[in-house]
Order: structure tokens, then C-alpha cells, then sequence
């Protein structure tokens, strides 16, 4: 819902009771704080479900650009919304393209960061290499519970020992190909002991000398 609508149920309200509806009447007093409870209870709503948190700072933004009100009288109307979701960062799967990356303005292949603009994108190393999908095989290695913990701490790293035995207890072999995903137990942290940075506290992950292994 549009902010506006939040703003004009007071004004309605007030206009309703002074138009000659008599307030001590049982009945009026119970819609009144039936309606003056579903608008505290919706701002509430929407003040929490879209707030920004630590490991969430670029929430979901959501705009109406027109509602039905915006039609002719005589005519049908249209209610259209806008959503925008920014993609990079902890709350949101995704994946990055080689041209996300770079050290001393290169990327992957010493492919300079020039080629990657505002206006256009990326001309190298865009994720739309990737525009028909990926199908193929993937692995879950949940490594928090191998180790017969809750979770990796943030900041802690895996080497290439924690992903072999993960293999041994599941019974599972990665081969080239895989995608492989590795469980930390991150949310469950987060449910426990609340959202952090991780731009500031680190987050468990994988070891460089993962690479080779991971081939």
C-alpha cells in the first residue's frame, strides 16, 4: 500500500464521525478501533518487514506508480507497481560474473575495468554467458554439522581437509561440474543471536587453498 493511504485513514475517520454518525452508538465505537487497530497493526507490519538490517542494509523497495483511481470514471482503470531488488551483498542468492572482481583494475584475465560502464554494463565477462541456465549436478556439503556445531563463526575459514571429510560422511563425491554448496550455519546464528555485519565481523568461507580443489 501507498504511504498516502496509512495518511488518509485519519482524515477519513474524523470526517466520518462529524458528518452526523453518532460515536456512542456501540457499534460505531467497536469499527472505530477495529479500523484504527488495522492501521497501527499494517504500519507496524510494514515498518518491520521492510526495515534495513545489518546483513540486510538494501531491503525491497516496492512503489505503486498508478492505481485503478488514476482510470476515468467511464472507463476501466489500471493499477500497476515497481519493485527494485539490489542483488549484491548477504541477503539476496545470486551469482557474481567474472566481471564483479577485480585487483589493481583488472579482472579475470587481465581484462581491464574499463570495460565495464554505468551506461552498459559489462562488455567482458558479463553474467549473460549464463542467459540459458546452468543444469547440472548439485552437491550440499553441510559442514557446521560435520563438525557437530551450530555454525562456523564468522570469520573462521574451511580448507580443503573440512570439504574431503564432508565428502566421507555424506557419502558424496564433488566432481568437475558440480555446483557445490557449502552449509555454515549462518542463519541459524542469526536467529540465535540476532543479524550482524558481515563487512565488519567477516563471514565463514572457504579458504584460498580451496581453489585447486575445487578445479
Amino acid at each position: 500500500m501507498h504511504w498516502l493511504a496509512y495518511a488518509s485513514w485519519p482524515v477519513a475517520l474524523v470526517h466520518g464521525l462529524g458528518t452526523g454518525t453518532d460515536a456512542r452508538v456501540a457499534w460505531m465505537q467497536v469499527v472505530t478501533v477495529a479500523c484504527v487497530g488495522s492501521v497501527v497493526a499494517a504500519i507496524v507490519w510494514r515498518v518491520v518487514t521492510t526495515r534495513a538490517t545489518p546483513d540486510n542494509p538494501d531491503p525491497m523497495l516496492h512503489f505503486m506508480t498508478n492505481t485503478a483511481d488514476d482510470g476515468r470514471p467511464d472507463a476501466s482503470g489500471t493499477a500497476g507497481d515497481w519493485f527494485g531488488l539490489r542483488f549484491h551483498g548477504f541477503a539476496v542468492s545470486h551469482v557474481d560474473a567474472l566481471s564483479h572482481l577485480s585487483w589493481r583494475r583488472q579482472m579475470y584475465n587481465g581484462v581491464s575495468v574499463d570495460t565495464v560502464t554505468a551506461r552498459g554494463g559489462a562488455a567482458v565477462h558479463s553474467v549473460e554467458t549464463m542467459a540459458r541456465g546452468v543444469v547440472t549436478r548439485g552437491v550440499l556439503l553441510d559442514v557446521a554439522r560435520v563438525k557437530g556445531i551450530d555454525w562456523i563463526a564468522p570469520g573462521d575459514g574451511l580448507d580443503p581437509q573440512d570439504l574431503e571429510e564432508c565428502e566421507r560422511e555424506h557419502g558424496v563425491t564433488v566432481r568437475p561440474g558440480d555446483v557445490l554448496v557449502f552449509r555454515t550455519g549462518r542463519d541459524v546464528k542469526t536467529r540465535e543471536q540476532g543479524a550482524h555485519h558481515p563487512m565488519d565481523e567477516g563471514n565463514a568461507g572457504l579458504y584460498s587453498t580451496c581453489v585447486p580443489w575445487l578445479r
